[in-house]
């Protein structure tokens, strides 16, 4: 083979790498009308059935979970890592123990999770913890019910992980259809038997459970690994030693950002209940769910690159150019669909809602800028995988953590249910979006690592 065929085949290669991101946002987007068509049954069923007022206030105890994403501890890292690095997944001693000591980790938090649930709900602190000032009937139960069961299903959460190392994010992509429909559907039937405020709480981590499960059974069928805290609890045949698997190193890190980020970005929820009005809890819920699509697709297009810009650095591959376009191109995106969002959030919330919640332009126009400087930085921080890079990013988030709930308590009264939001796009935008792009610009491309870790920053 000749130089310039071999050039060839590596450009063909490389640009293959592309597919999952195609594949990822490809897949997102199909799904968008059907998951959207469901979210939003779901609350037109929800404001029916709870009130306008109290509409806000159920989705704030039921997507409580949210504000846990580091809950597995930062260690599901290191198992996307061990199965993208492996052959065969099923057969690597490497990749079952690191699985193995994830799992038991992963197992020991849920449950510390689920009796710390127990404990506040215990002494009834949920309700003036939350500052929900009884807009639902047993709160403190429901609220108590929502972190415990996700807490107990916390290993389940694997199965994503593996999907993703083993290039099939799109699979995950598709199963995560499944937590709107059961939501759907367990709203319907809670609407139907006349049930109480709270137990509509309940239709989101049910949901995320039934999903997680199916996520899981997926990714045990494609790759035979056993994603179970009982596969990681049995003990080894005799004979076999389990090799040392350090995670760590990796955990660390992904733990910092995964505190840092939704304390930051997640704030407004706890800012807006304890500041303004409770219909103002309403309004920014609604928005938020209208929001969330259009971050889901760009988000599951850049989160495939996370291999792709991993593979070109430990391979000494050039990538800069990529990473340059890349986020011209997902820039501009996110503005598109920033102005369809500002356009369209009033007449979509006038149809779920029959005109009883209704969104300001401030809100709107907020939202979208938060996607455009969200997204911007996406490919940036695809880039800056190395542990030193992962470990400067997780100074990014803190300073902007802080900086953003500081900043929300103070815009939120005196700009109102749009001042969060405000500060959410401002301080991602000085604080990681900028910096991160820095720094991913001064990245060298030639110099081969075995070190490198995807790192997720939404």
């Amino acid at each position: 083979m000749t130089v310039d065929e071999g050039v060839a085949v590596g450009r063909f290669k490389h640009a293959s790498d592309l597919r999952p991101v195609i594949a990822s946002g490809g897949v997102r987007a199909l799904l968008l009308p059907v998951s959207a068509v469901l979210t939003l049954g779901t609350s037109s069923i929800l404001v029916r059935s709870v009130g306008a007022t109290a509409y806000g206030a159920v989705i704030f105890i039921g997507t409580l979970f949210q504000l846990l994403p580091f809950a597995d501890l930062g260690v599901a890292a290191a198992v996307t890592r061990a199965v993208a690095a492996s052959d065969d997944p099923a057969h690597d001693p490497y990749v079952s123990a690191v699985l193995r000591r994830c799992l038991r980790v992963m197992s020991a938090s849920g449950g510390a999770i689920a009796l710390i649930a127990v404990l506040i709900g215990a002494f009834g602190a949920w309700g003036p913890l939350l500052g929900l000032g009884g807009q639902v009937k047993h709160a403190n139960l429901a609220a108590t019910a929502t972190i415990a069961i996700f807490g107990l299903a916390l290993p389940l959460a694997l199965g994503q992980r593996v999907l993703l190392g083993a290039g099939k994010n799109h699979l995950s992509i598709a199963a995560g259809i499944v937590q709107p429909t059961t939501a759907l559907v367990l709203s319907a039937v809670l609407w139907g038997f006349h049930a109480p405020t709270g137990a509509f709480v309940l239709i989101y981590p049910i949901g995320l459970v039934v999903s997680s499960s199916t996520t899981t059974w997926l990714a045990w069928r494609l790759t035979g690994l056993r994603i179970s805290p009982l596969a990681a609890l049995a003990p080894l045949p005799a004979g076999v030693a389990e090799p040392p698997a350090r995670i760590m190193n990796i955990a660390l890190p992904m733990f910092v950002l995964s505190v840092g980020l939704p304390i930051g970005l997640q704030c407004d929820k706890f800012v807006i209940s304890h500041r303004l009005a409770p219909r103002a809890l309403s309004e920014y819920a609604l928005c938020s769910q209208l929001f969330v699509p259009s971050w889901l697709v760009l988000s599951a297009a850049a989160f495939a690159l996370l291999p792709v810009f991993t593979r070109r650095r430990a391979k000494g591959l050039p990538h800069l150019r990529l990473w340059s376009r890349l986020t011209i191109v997902f820039g501009a995106s996110s503005v598109v669909l920033g102005l369809v969002f500002v356009l369209a959030a009033p007449l979509v919330a006038r149809l779920i809602t029959s005109g009883r919640v209704h969104i300001g332009l401030d809100l709107r126009v907020s939202f979208a800028a938060l996607l455009v400087v969200q997204v911007t930085g996406l490919v940036s921080a695809m880039v800056l995988n190395r542990p030193h890079e992962m470990r400067i990013q997780a100074y990014f988030v803190v300073a902007m953590m802080i900086s953003n709930v500081a900043l929300s308590w103070v815009l939120a009264g005196r700009v109102g249910v749009a001042g969060p939001v405000i500060a959410s796009a401002v301080t991602v935008g000085l604080l990681m979006t900028i910096p991160s792009g820095i720094r991913a610009a001064r990245s060298r491309e030639f110099s081969p690592t075995t070190e490198g870790l995807p790192v997720s920053l939404g």
